[in-house]
């Protein structure tokens, strides 16, 4: 018999570029997301951090910000050119025109997050949609959403949203289908996972049990350690969970008291000045409180309290916290109070005890603003 012989032309496989939208995410999401921003306290972000060359490195946070993004960058962001990512991160930072090269002052964190979600949703109750700029697919504005909620949980930008009461989730419109964006994925690529039905879990209720299980009195500091994990391969991130589980309560309470005659008062009470006031602990727990927001509040950071110490403020500020650890809800409709402000305000969905703090606390940050008192640089420190 004749051979028969397979002949299959040679194919070029060009190396993938990285999708914009994701450099772009990247970016934008970089001064609230990344190991930078949290150890240098970043509470606003400079413009004229490149001008100011005389100055040591460590008098100019936005400058450690913006190499450590540029070098995480430079290692996924291939096809991207140096000019074109700082003309990103001048749009996305500092609002700046890439040709006019306008320099504004200093922009604090809540207005960068407002301006962040203003360009991608639209200010409505209920569903929002998404922003849309004239002469924009609807597909691509979608896709470059995506990856923003890739990199940012989706419950703070909603809540970031500056209209009372925020949206609770964002809508798609009718000209963009369901089948067109399948089409879409199917053309690019897409990882099928394999999952059983009702086994994910989205951010907030993550974020609830994460709160619930830090109350556990089995906890142990290494529980967290795994290899390539923030701080030293995990084995501190136990401790950096409980400063940030302690501080949610003090901002908590601190807010709740900003509810009331000191909201129409028109010199706001400071953080330092509420926990002096009415924050009153025993010596030690004081001195644990006081070591855990400073940890957080001081550029470089410096190491939080001994694991015990902060366990055991912890389950001392969560009342009830260690019988739901031993005892988790048995149902979604319950998951609410795992979360401590949840529980404290009574709120009926697991989400909404972190949206009411970003809410207030974007609120409060902003009524020092428009009253042009001097900035609550501990709270800054502690929200951020």
């Amino acid at each position: 018999m004749e051979e028969v012989k397979t002949y299959r032309p040679m194919v070029t496989v060009a190396p993938n570029r990285v999708p914009e939208p994701y450099v772009r995410a990247e970016v934008a999401t970089w001064p609230l997301t990344s190991l930078t921003a949290f150890t240098w306290s970043m509470t606003e972000l400079d413009p004229g951090f490149e001008s100011d060359r005389l100055l040591e490195p460590e008098c100019r946070p936005t400058f450690q910000l913006w190499r450590a993004c540029e070098k995480h960058l430079a290692e996924h962001a291939s096809g991207w050119s140096l000019d074109r990512l700082v003309n990103v991160r001048d749009g996305s930072w500092f609002n700046v025109d890439p040709i006019e090269r306008r320099r504004p002052g200093p922009v604090p964190l809540h207005r960068y997050l407002r301006h962040l979600v203003c360009a991608h949703i639209e200010p409505m109750h209920g569903s929002a949609e998404l922003h849309h700029d004239p002469g924009t697919c609807a597909i691509d504005v979608m896709y470059h959403y995506y990856w923003l909620t890739f990199a940012l949980p989706e419950d703070l930008l909603l809540a970031a949203v500056s209209i009372q009461p925020p949206p609770r989730r964002v809508k798609f419109g009718a000209s963009v289908g369901t089948t067109l964006f399948e089409r879409r994925l199917s053309d690019f690529g897409i990882a099928e996972i394999h999952q059983h039905s009702g086994a994910g879990l989205d951010f907030p209720l993550v974020w609830a049990g994460a709160l619930a299980t830090l109350a556990d009195p089995n906890l142990t500091e290494d529980a967290m350690e795994s290899p390539g994990a923030w701080f030293q391969d995990g084995r501190g991130f136990a401790r950096w969970l409980l400063v940030a589980a302690i501080t949610r309560i003090v901002l908590g309470e601190f807010l709740i008291a900003q509810q009331g005659p000191a909201r129409r008062d028109p010199r706001v009470m400071s953080l330092r000045e509420f926990l002096r006031a009415r924050f009153d602990r025993p010596s030690h727990q004081r001195r644990t409180l006081s070591e855990a927001l400073r940890a957080l509040v001081r550029a470089p950071v410096t190491q939080p309290p001994p694991f015990a110490d902060l366990h055991a403020l912890y389950a001392e500020l969560f009342g009830g916290g260690v019988e739901i650890a031993v005892t988790p809800p048995r149902c979604l409709d319950d998951a609410w109070c795992c979360d401590p402000i949840g529980a404290r305000l009574g709120l009926a969905d697991y989400g909404d005890g972190e949206r009411w703090l970003v809410r207030h606390g974007l609120a409060y940050l902003e009524r020092c603003e428009c009253r042009g008192l001097e900035p609550d640089r501990e709270f800054a420190g502690a929200f951020w």
